[in-house]
């Protein structure tokens, strides 16, 4: 696997498709089946001023907005951009707060952009001594098309060194090719210490374009050991995003490192 390329370096072509940064707090069981935020809507007005400031300024109302913030909780329901179209962008729903970003990103520009939304979202919540984080996500979206004809199987081990080993004698005498045309592999493995997961996920087939292989890579924690503070979590977002940086150089061959060059 290529080492020799570090975080201070920018891939002129990099597989990256998305990288989201998630937060969630906890909501209010006001009846069964039914959470509510006693302070969401004056939590999106407030932090949309704050936005407008941090340069969100195009306000983009998705369509759950127009239904009671506690019949969709944790449901994205406001999405704020630049302008029309542009990234990165800051999402929100009753208990739910993202911020996204495409091709562009780098990390420190992102993690500073997680750090003045995590920090004006701690400022303009109102009666903070309630809000209770749930749980945290930064997560990686990567994709590559395979070349026409390849083995998506194969294709999996030779660039991110996975494997499906399926038994041979199910394939005999069947018809059955032992050639997938998909797979939906998910992969969750803890760390030592902090409670945080890293979780991995290899796509191909499944609601993707033709010979598109999607990788995802996340990093999430949630219950007692869960950053409760600003700079806790902006210091978890960073050992987050240090491992997945560490998980990406090992996983990619030479080859498909090159082909991001």
């Amino acid at each position: 696997m290529l080492n020799n390329y570090t975080m201070d370096n920018r891939l002129p072509h990099p597989p990256l498709q998305e990288v989201i940064f998630e937060l969630k707090w906890r909501l209010d069981p006001i009846q069964p089946g039914i959470l509510k935020d006693p302070h969401y809507q004056i939590l999106i007005g407030t932090l949309y001023g704050k936005l407008r400031e941090l340069g969100y300024s195009f306000h983009e109302p998705l369509q759950t907005s127009n239904i009671p913030d506690e019949m969709v909780p944790y449901i994205i329901q406001h999405r704020f951009r630049p302008s029309q179209e542009k990234w990165p962008l800051v999402q929100i729903g009753s208990g739910i707060l993202t911020l996204n970003d495409t091709i562009h990103y780098s990390w420190p520009d992102f993690s500073g952009r997680i750090r003045d939304l995590v920090e004006n979202f701690f400022y303009v919540y109102p009666e903070l001594d309630s809000l209770q984080i749930l749980e945290m996500n930064l997560r990686y979206i990567d994709a590559v098309t395979i070349p026409e004809g390849t083995d998506p199987k194969e294709y999996l081990k030779q660039s991110v060194g996975a494997d499906i080993v399926m038994p041979e004698a199910l394939f005999m005498n069947t018809g059955v090719m032992n050639r997938p045309v998909g797979f939906d592999i998910y992969q969750t493995f803890p760390r030592e210490g902090d409670g945080t997961l890293v979780m991995i996920r290899y796509i191909y087939g499944h609601g993707t374009p033709p010979g598109k292989f999607t990788w995802e890579t996340t990093v999430h924690i949630e219950g007692e050991t869960v950053p409760k503070t600003p700079e806790k979590i902006i210091q978890w977002c960073n050992q987050a995003h240090d491992l997945t940086h560490d998980w990406f150089l090992k996983m990619c061959s030479d080859e498909l490192m090159e082909s991001f060059r």
